[in-house]
């Protein structure tokens, strides 16, 4: 059994069995098994918190409980020896390399060069359809998987939800529908600008997550212009996103580049293109499969 002891603010000390245990101090916040959590690990959990205080313990609070389940049932895994198994060990190199690569990209991010007062007035200018002429729209939506050249066509041409659910069923595709507000601002502008002439009824097709699409059709429009000192904050905010996405993946390819010619790949594995491919490659010589 795994036993721990939380303090937060003014919890009491806590028991364990017969023998009593001080509560944490300072910068300990939590102890699990004789391990501790600090005050740094739970600030990592809630990097960005509101000026309420009493939504910042709420946070916390959550972050916390969060925090003490993961170790939890991150020693009960290693009490049970899950953590000796070779799956595990894979499963624990790519959990070290994502979090790995995720330092190198907030390293990449910062130092990026500032949004000057002229480039955003100039972007909320050419792209009125995300602020003076800024809207909410009420949608019913088909949330989609990818699909092939074809198929996305036909859809591209179609003005209704109907129409586009004859067509997966008969296609035997899967599909989620739903209901969404969608703000004009957090469009791509090309998209947010293709909305301004539409009406209740249009259907509009936008790209959805892992290369599937959305399928929305609108219920509803409300105009909510975004001026002055409101559109100038979150275009800053927008172009400032840009701009540090796009020095990331630059220098992310860079270094990718340089140094993937020096890696060698199993012939089994590369495709006529020359890409690397994720198929079980075939028996080598010798091998009696």
């Amino acid at each position: 059994m795994i036993r721990f002891t939380l303090v937060i603010s003014c919890l009491a000390l806590t028991a364990c069995g017969a023998e009593k245990e001080k509560a944490p101090t300072g910068q300990v916040v939590a102890r699990i098994a004789g391990a501790e959590i600090t005050a740094a690990e739970l600030r990592l959990e809630t990097p960005s918190l509101p000026d309420d205080p009493v939504a910042v313990r709420e946070i916390q609070q959550q972050a916390l409980e969060g925090l003490i389940s993961r170790k939890i049932l991150a020693a009960y895994a290693q009490s049970e020896g899950m953590d000796k198994t070779p799956e595990a060990a894979m499963v624990l190199s790519r959990a070290r390399d994502l979090a790995l690569m995720q330092l190198v990209r907030s390293a990449l991010s910062k130092n990026v060069p500032n949004v000057s007062d002229d480039e955003v007035a100039a972007y909320v200018t050419a792209h009125p359809a995300s602020f003076a002429q800024r809207k909410l729209l009420t949608v019913d939506q088909f949330i989609l998987p990818p699909v092939s050249t074809s198929i996305a066509k036909q859809l591209a041409a179609y003005q209704s939800l109907q129409q586009v659910k004859d067509l997966l069923e008969r296609s035997g595709i899967k599909y989620v529908r739903s209901a969404a507000i969608m703000d004009t601002l957090s469009l791509e502008p090309e998209v947010a600008a293709t909305t301004a002439g539409l009406k209740e009824g249009a259907l509009l097709m936008t790209p959805g997550g892992d290369g599937g699409f959305v399928m929305s059709q609108i219920t509803a429009i409300r105009a909510e212009p975004l001026e002055d000192a409101a559109a100038l904050q979150a275009a800053r905010f927008i172009l400032t996103n840009q701009r540090s996405t796009t020095q990331v993946r630059n220098a992310l390819n860079t270094i990718v580049k340089r140094e993937r010619a020096k890696v060698m790949v199993n012939p089994a594995f590369v495709t006529k293109t020359g890409q690397a491919t994720t198929a079980e490659p075939g028996p080598a010589k010798g091998d009696a499969r």
